[in-house]
């Protein structure tokens, strides 16, 4: 498993702790975007694996729950809301794991056994 951007959570990542000793009393959740780094590399990620895949921009699109106007805008590195680009990536890797798993089988069908069993 590798890390391609972080999304901070949690109390920790509010500063709810000094918020309160501070006296801050809202309730507000802070929001924290993704560092520009961190769009990039997640927008890297996904076009490398829908390309490496060969995967149509209608599938992941209907797997990931976007208009096709937003994987355009991915792709020409244009305005693309956070939670569009996480469904995104949320999709690549649906699809991902469903074709190992896939492959998985067919080895599983024409050789008789499990590839888990192979070490």
């Amino acid at each position: 498993m590798n890390a391609v951007a972080f999304r901070y959570i949690g109390k920790e990542a509010d500063n709810l702790e000094e918020r309160e000793y501070l006296g801050d009393g809202s309730e507000d959740a802070v929001e924290h975007g993704l560092t520009r780094q961190d769009r990039a590399r997640l927008r890297r990620h996904i076009l490398e694996i829908q390309k490496g895949m060969g995967v149509s921009d209608r599938l992941l699109c209907a797997e990931a729950r976007v208009a096709s106007r937003t994987l355009t805008a991915q792709r020409r590195n244009r305005k693309v809301e956070e939670r569009a680009l996480f469904a995104l990536a949320e999709a690549v890797e649906r699809i991902r794991s469903a074709e190992a798993k896939s492959a998985a089988n067919e080895a599983e069908r024409i050789f008789g056994f499990k590839a888990s069993r192979i070490r």
